[in-house]
């Protein structure tokens, strides 16, 4: 059975206006990504499982000259062709690292890692490495286990197999494949407090709930205790410069 069958559609069950959806995205997130990205606008770029197309929508919008996206999912290629880039190839991504080694200085990857099997993910990571070229960086977003939301989108999709991941598990990974300098961070913008919005969510959201998730890990005597309690988590790794 194919489980990608109809994906398109599924992904916009979680982007019901996709259109409306990629221009609050190029509104809202060059903040968050623009500190991790490459100063050169003709640095080599991978999307690894571009879905449909929003950080090469980012990357076009700020100028970024020479990347690519890559998905198993044909109408999600066929999409982003249509409405976003041609710089999309509808391609296996094993296959694909093994064919473009010491390629990028960077690869970005969001809600794909839990999409791999448990047993190929050091395999996995190490295809990354292989395909950056020495001090590239590779970038990993996916959803908290530390939080209940990244619980929650655990199961939200058939096709994840790990599921969500924490800062543990993902710094794990990332030593296991050859990884140094790992930043682990919050996959979320500053929130605005003087919009009604901003200022709910800071009263009723960031304060409370992460103070209550602290205190309930410090009673249960969990060790390490997490430092990223938002749902969603970011990791960010260079590749060593001697590899």
């Amino acid at each position: 059975m194919n489980q990608y069958k109809e994906y398109t559609s599924h992904l916009q069950h979680f982007h019901s206006d996709t259109k409306q959806d990629m221009k609050d995205f190029i509104k809202r997130w060059p903040v968050f990504y623009i500190k991790y990205l490459p100063n050169d606008k003709n640095a080599k770029i991978l999307d690894l499982g571009c879905g449909l197309g929003h950080f090469l929508y980012l990357l076009k919008n700020q100028g970024y000259q020479n990347y690519i996206g890559i998905d198993i999912v044909k109408e999600n290629i066929e999409y982003v062709h249509e409405h976003i880039t041609p710089n999309v190839l509808q391609e296996d991504a094993y296959l694909y690292l093994d064919n473009h080694p010491r390629t990028y200085d960077f690869i970005h990857l969001k809600d794909v890692i839990e999409h791999i099997e448990r047993n190929r993910l050091v395999e996995f990571i190490n295809k990354i490495n292989r395909s950056l070229k020495p001090g590239g960086k590779v970038m990993i977003s996916t959803a908290n286990g530390t939080h209940s939301f990244g619980r929650y989108m655990k199961y939200a999709d058939i096709t994840h197999t790990i599921g969500a991941f924490t800062e543990t598990s993902l710094r794990q990974l990332l030593v296991a494949g050859g990884f140094s300098d790992i930043q682990l961070v919050a996959t979320n913008l500053p929130l605005n407090a003087t919009s009604p919005l901003g200022f709910l969510k800071r009263i009723f959201y960031w304060a409370p709930k992460h103070f209550l998730m602290q205190l309930t890990y410090k009673l249960e005597g969990i060790r390490p205790l997490p430092k990223v309690y938002h749902w969603h988590i970011t990791a960010i790794a260079t590749k060593k410069p001697n590899e």
